[in-house]
């Protein structure tokens, strides 16, 4: 059964996984994996090794992810008093600097508008919608109400 989203594995479970990950290093089938390792089946043993190697994968992307951005903050403070001078190698130097941290943490992804909040909500059915208030304009008018005068400079 897999782990809920978000919660640590037991040492338990990291020492069973890192197992497996060792011995389907040396080569072993997941057969073999379970067997040794404890699962009821070949199935469990590939789980157990495509969750230790995401986990793994990562934190070591994570921390690479973060060693990359110090990096780039020591090149940035190095030249940014010659940028803010005038110095057109520097001025060039920080807008590449800043380029690749935001393409490092994903700050310039462009947003498709289906994940965009909807500034204008749209109804499922527009036609269907556009003859209710047809119906409910003539309904109105038979009643004796005109909407654009009674309603609408209300």
């Amino acid at each position: 059964m897999p782990r809920p989203r978000g919660k640590a594995p037991t040492p338990e479970l990291v020492e069973k996984e890192t197992q497996v990950v060792e011995l389907r290093r040396e080569g072993q089938t997941w057969e073999q994996i379970a067997i040794q390792v404890g699962y009821k089946h070949p199935s469990g043993a590939a789980q157990a090794y495509k969750r230790a190697v995401v986990r793994v994968l990562g934190e070591e992307i994570e921390t690479m992810r973060h060693l990359e951005g110090e990096r780039l903050d020591a090149m940035h403070s190095a030249v940014w008093e010659n940028a803010l001078a005038g110095d057109h190698k520097s001025v060039l130097t920080v807008i590449k600097i800043s380029e690749r941290r935001s393409a490092l943490f994903g700050l310039d992804q462009k947003h498709s508008p289906k994940n965009q909040p909807e500034q204008y909500p749209v109804s499922e059915d527009l036609d269907r919608e556009i003859k209710a208030l047809i119906k409910a304009r003539d309904f109105a008018e038979k009643a004796g109400i005109n909407l654009y005068e009674d309603v609408v400079t209300e």
